[in-house]
């Protein structure tokens, strides 16, 4: 029997119910100056035409299509991992982009150095309006053992990274059970289990804000994202640190968020999660210790006069990163 090349990077693409985008999506995986990929198209269980949309695409064998019922974007994950046959997977969902020289950054990435196991680039959000904004800081790039800026940076994209397949399988992919952030609770394992990167700071991916976060979304969200970051059991002291500073971030924003759900016309509850807020973040608070500080006043003189000031204030400190910006999309 004739052995069958393996491609060199597997993508997954995820998709349910996005016949608008996916052909978009697919031309820009078919434009990639780099051409050794697969890409396994899992449909979860989309009710629309996607399937149709995605048909002309299987004309080309690196292109596979495998339909679910509808279980989740982890769930169509796990399926694509399963059926991955690169040495790398990365990610690309179904209304998403990448850039023509994506792949080939990630592979002059990966081969930069031996025994890598994780690279990345940056991301551009783009919205309907025509704005745009680039996703990830200066900050956030680094060599090496990075747990340290996985575990406090709260969030990388999923399209700007491609890690081992290998890897990914042993930390046993993603979680089927967790409402959202399954992607976020992913890479804490990824990187608890060992990590050695390399990253450049270049636009590989367009991510699609198809609308703004709803609130009870964000305060969700940001609760289960402090649990998932208490749930992972690093021991060393440096990284436990680097651990609590996401945790309390998570918490942090998860009262603002809060703050924000109740309003100022209840300013009791309003003061207490902006407090608590300051509580779990006392340095980078200085909008929401003014808010705190007049709230009060206003309690005590009973005045309304401020609720407009300091619904702006707590707005002013969400500080909000990418990943919160479009859940329910």
């Amino acid at each position: 029997m004739e052995n069958v090349k393996k491609p060199f990077i597997t993508i997954c693409t995820p998709v349910y119910n996005q016949e608008k985008f996916v052909e978009e999506t697919l031309e820009s995986v078919k434009a990639q100056t780099f051409t050794d990929f697969e890409v396994v198209i899992v449909d979860d269980g989309s009710k629309d035409n996607s399937r149709q949309v995605i048909e002309p695409y299987l004309a080309d064998p690196r292109f596979i299509y495998v339909y679910q019922e509808n279980a989740g974007v982890g769930a169509a994950r796990n399926v694509a991992i399963a059926r991955a046959r690169g040495e790398w997977f990365c990610h690309l969902d179904g209304d998403d982009l990448f850039t023509p020289d994506a792949l080939e950054t990630f592979v002059r990435l990966a081969k930069s150095a031996p025994d890598l196991n994780f690279v990345y680039g940056n991301m551009e959000m783009f919205s309907p309006d025509g704005t745009k904004r680039t996703a990830l800081t200066p900050d956030f790039f680094g060599s090496g053992d990075i747990r340290h800026l996985i575990y406090s940076k709260y969030g990388y994209p999923t399209a700007s990274v491609m890690v081992r397949t290998e890897k990914l399988r042993q930390i046993g992919g993603y979680k089927t059970d967790l409402p959202l952030l399954e992607d976020y609770d992913m890479y804490l394992r990824y990187a608890h289990s060992g990590l050695n990167a390399a990253s450049e700071d270049k636009v590989v991916a367009l991510y699609r804000v198809l609308h703004g976060g709803k609130t009870s979304n964000l305060v969700r969200a940001s609760k289960f994202a402090a649990e998932i970051a208490e749930s992972v059991p690093e021991t060393d002291p440096a990284l436990r640190k680097c651990l609590r500073k996401a945790i309390g971030f998570h918490k942090s924003r998860y009262h603002l968020m809060s703050a924000i759900e109740c309003g100022p016309e209840n300013k009791k509850e309003f003061l207490r999660h902006v407090v608590r807020s300051i509580y779990y973040r006392p340095r980078r608070q200085k909008r929401a210790i003014i808010a705190a500080a007049l709230t009060s006043i206003a309690m005590v003189s009973r005045t309304k006069k401020f609720d407009g000031l300091l619904r702006k204030l707590i707005y002013g400190a969400q500080e909000m990163p990418w990943a919160e910006e479009s859940f329910g999309k």
